[in-house]
C-alpha cells in the first residue's frame, strides 16, 4: 500500500512538474519576470539568502558602480539588521525590450511585519522602495543584470495612491 502511494506521489509529481515546465514555456517573458518577482519575494520572506545571490547576474552592474559582489554583501546585511522581512510588491510596468532582456519599474515594502495590502502601509513600520530592474534569461532562469533602487517619494506615493483609488 505504501509503495503504491509513492508511486501515485512520484507521478503526480512528474505531471505536475512537466505541466509547469510546458506551461512556462507558453508564458510571455513578462509573466515569466513576474513568477521570477513572487519566487524572490518567498525567498525573502524565508530568508533563503543563497537562492538570491543566485539571482543576480554575474554580468550585473549599475548606476552605483556596484556588481554582483557587491549586492550580495548589501543582501547579506540587510538579512543581518532585519530577522524578519517581509514583502509587498506593487508592478508600475513590465516591458520585453527587442534585445530578449524585460525592464520592470515596481514598489516595494520591505517590513518586519506581514503586510497582506498596501492600505496597512499606514500602520507599519518599514520602507518603501521604487526599483527599476533590467532582467535577462541565463540558463532558461531570469536574473537581475541591472538595477536602479531609491526611496520612494511622496511623489510616488501619492501615485501610488491614486491608482489604488481608481481601482
Amino acid at each position: 500500500m505504501i509503495a503504491k502511494r509513492n508511486r501515485i506521489a512520484v507521478l503526480l509529481f512528474l505531471f505536475v512538474s512537466l505541466g509547469l515546465a510546458c506551461s512556462k514555456q507558453e508564458l510571455s517573458p513578462e509573466a515569466q519576470v513576474r513568477l521570477r518577482i513572487r519566487e524572490l519575494e518567498e525567498c525573502v520572506r524565508k530568508r533563503e539568502l543563497s537562492k538570491l545571490k543566485a539571482a543576480v547576474s554575474e554580468r550585473y552592474r549599475d548606476s552605483r558602480e556596484q556588481d554582483k559582489k557587491a549586492i550580495e554583501g548589501l543582501l547579506a546585511y540587510w538579512f543581518l539588521q532585519n530577522q524578519k522581512t517581509y514583502v509587498l510588491t506593487r508592478m508600475v510596468s513590465i516591458e520585453a525590450q527587442e534585445s530578449g532582456a524585460v525592464h520592470t519599474d515596481f514598489f516595494a515594502v520591505l517590513a518586519g511585519s506581514p503586510v497582506a495590502s498596501f492600505e496597512e502601509l499606514s500602520k507599519l513600520q518599514g520602507d518603501f522602495f521604487r526599483f527599476e530592474i533590467k532582467w535577462v534569461r541565463e540558463d532558461e532562469i531570469w536574473n537581475v543584470v541591472e538595477a536602479d533602487w531609491r526611496f520612494a517619494t511622496p511623489d510616488d506615493l501619492r501615485a501610488f495612491w491614486e491608482e489604488d483609488a481608481e481601482e
